[in-house]
């Protein structure tokens, strides 16, 4: 279900090096009264608590929760729009920023319902911003030259360390069996044939039992920033809705500051789910492309490459058994409910398992995240030593990539990996030494800063001010994307770059340059980008597309554009009707483009239906 929140009728900032302890949660728990069920925190902290903030992270805090003035939550069957209120002089404590009397809140309040205007009309123009090649920290070079050391210290994982539930990699099944029941039934299908064959499935609801590794370094996931500098408007929420469209099954997470800086994620990873005592988790490692949109024979081909990769198949269940000790530790009854499937996003897919539990009594959220973050999957195993080596290898600062991110209340609570993210601030500054002992940063919007040492934690250098802007110029902006790779025994340079590529693909589509109108070919190619740019921004991205030669600059135009989705039929007739079908489910326009004048007559009883019986955009 979609929330957002909008304004702060109170704020909880971790300061410096302060980790989300026990008393921060309860002073957020304070406000978040056992009556109110949907009164709900929103947001999240950092990877490492402890670590100092570099710049770019300063104004995020340690930790940064905030109680919604305005929130807007999807329910089952409606959507619910609130106001909320908040006061009390006792708890305007350092770390927390509200309102000391109900005539203050309320004033403020109202000051904000006064604010808010109508919604906009659904549109999905492309995002408009001129950028350059992004900037790896760290480097291909200084990678290759990480990976080989790193690779070779790393101890194997011995196979009776592995759990007896969620066994063996899918060695010995006919791959032609489980296509056809993967085209017949879907994962289910399939997850149940792999389960009747003891293709390592088995176990499903048991116990599980987890054995130790022998103590050595077996994982570690290691992380890439790349900064890309942009000029032009990247509204934050544009670029979420973009995300979103692209992978409906993620969460899409998005925290906006007023000083401009955003935090961004697209993540597949459950951190846990909690409903009073009930307690739930998902574990999720391994990685592979998506077949071609319609090519499901491809996508199969794909994943059941991931289920019989033996490396894959280690470093999930170390994360799925390490998921399972510790939720023993603060909860009873923990049970494998999914040993190992596949999770599907929009343009990955990887190893999933899901594990429940009930909650101790004496325990609560502070003691879930604390088990819980990080997990194998973001840092390694064991965590400790995992944790040691990226705080001495890791030349930037991850923030709150890969750290918790949700919501809490008084009842429940749900938290996310923020893994597959972004950060929007001031470009970064490369520093270079001078003979008389100073720095000079540069940045790569041409302006430059002399200073004794940094980092410099001034207004300037946290939200981006500086000479350039004092000016009244134009100041380039930067997003910094960043993504990991489990490390393990037999991992190899080439192939974890590359995942790293794939794992930031979803911002590469959407942050291209737009094409030069003067730069079209022809003068249908030109009348068929503006026509199908311009429809988009009307809110009609999605475009169904009979194949002919007549309308090819049409359906090009239509499958460049960076947030359209394309649906192909050759059946002109069956087109029409998935059109008026994704209408009434969605309540969105599809635009349908045929080849020729007599093929649009094909298109007539699914307009007719539309006029009869409506339901239709």
């Amino acid at each position: 279900r979609d929330a957002g929140g909008a304004g702060a009728a109170w704020l909880w900032v971790g300061a410096p090096g302060a980790a989300l302890d026990k008393g921060s949660m309860q002073r957020m728990q304070r406000l978040l009264m056992p009556g109110c069920g949907r009164l709900r925190a929103f947001g999240g902290t950092r990877f490492d608590a402890q670590r100092l903030p570099a710049p770019e992270w300063a104004a995020f805090g340690s930790h940064y929760f905030m109680l919604p003035r305005m929130e807007y939550l999807e329910a089952a069957g409606c959507s619910l729009l609130s106001l909320n209120v908040a006061w009390d002089a006792d708890a305007c404590t350092s770390g927390s920023d509200g309102y000391a009397t109900f005539a203050a809140a309320a004033a403020h309040a109202a000051a904000c319902l006064a604010a808010a205007r109508a919604p906009a009309p659904h549109a999905a123009p492309a995002l408009q911003v001129q950028r350059e090649a992004p900037r790896h920290t760290p480097d291909r070079a200084a990678w290759d030259a990480q990976m080989a050391p790193l690779e070779r210290s790393l101890q194997p994982v011995p196979a009776e360390a592995l759990s007896p539930h969620g066994g063996t990699p899918v060695g010995y099944v006919d791959p032609h069996q489980a296509l056809q029941e993967y085209v017949t039934n879907g994962q289910d299908g399939l997850d149940g044939l792999l389960a009747a064959l003891d293709g390592g499935f088995e176990g499903v609801g048991g116990a599980v039992t987890v054995a130790g590794c022998g103590g050595g370094l077996t994982k570690v996931v290691l992380a890439r920033r790349s900064e890309v500098l942009f000029r032009g408007e990247l509204d934050p929420l544009a670029l979420l809705a973009a995300l979103q469209e692209r992978d409906p099954r993620a969460y899409q997470l998005a925290l906006q500051l007023p000083c401009g800086a955003a935090f961004l994620a697209s993540t597949p990873e459950q951190l846990y789910v909690r409903t009073g005592e009930a307690v739930a988790s998902e574990a999720v490692a391994g990685t592979r492309p998506r077949g071609p949109a319609g090519d499901v024979e491809r996508d199969f081909w794909l994943a059941f490459d991931l289920l019989r990769s033996p490396k894959d198949h280690a470093e999930f269940t170390v994360v799925r058994d390490w998921i399972a000790t510790q939720l023993r530790g603060v909860c009873v009854d923990v049970t494998v409910d999914r040993p190992k499937s596949v999770l599907k996003q929009g343009a990955v897919q990887h190893l999933y398992g899901r594990l429940s539990g009930t909650l101790r009594p004496g325990c609560a959220d502070v003691e879930l995240l604390a088990a819980l973050h990080p997990t194998p999957a973001v840092c390694g195993r064991p965590r400790e030593d995992a944790a040691g080596l990226l705080q001495q290898s890791e030349q930037f600062d991850r923030g709150f990539y890969a750290g918790p991110f949700g919501w809490l209340s008084a009842g429940a609570a749900e938290f996310a990996v923020a893994i597959r993210s972004a950060l929007l601030h001031a470009p970064l500054p490369v520093q270079t030494n001078t003979a008389d002992g100073s720095t000079i940063s540069s940045f790569t919007d041409g302006s430059t800063r002399r200073h004794s040492s940094w980092p410099d934690h001034s207004e300037a250098a946290v939200h981006g001010t500086g000479s350039a802007q004092a000016h009244g110029e134009a100041r380039d902006r930067c997003i910094s994307l960043f993504a990991g790779v489990g490390i393990v025994n037999g991992s190899q340079p080439d192939s974890e770059w590359a995942e790293l590529e794939l794992k930031v693909r979803q911002y590469e589509r959407l942050l291209v340059t737009p094409p030069r109108l003067v730069d079209a070919p022809n003068i249908n190619a030109l009348a068929a980008r503006v026509l199908v740019e311009e429809l988009c921004r009307l809110g009609v991205s999605t475009f169904a597309v009979a194949p002919g030669s007549r309308s090819s600059p049409l359906a090009l135009a239509a499958a460049q554009h960076p947030r359209v989705r394309v649906t192909a039929c050759i059946d002109e007739r069956s087109l029409a009707f998935w059109a008026l079908g994704f209408g009434r489910a969605t309540g969105l326009p599809a635009a349908v483009i045929t080849s020729s004048g007599t093929a649009v007559a094909n298109l007539l009883p699914a307009v007719v239906e539309a006029g009869q019986a409506g339901g239709a955009p």
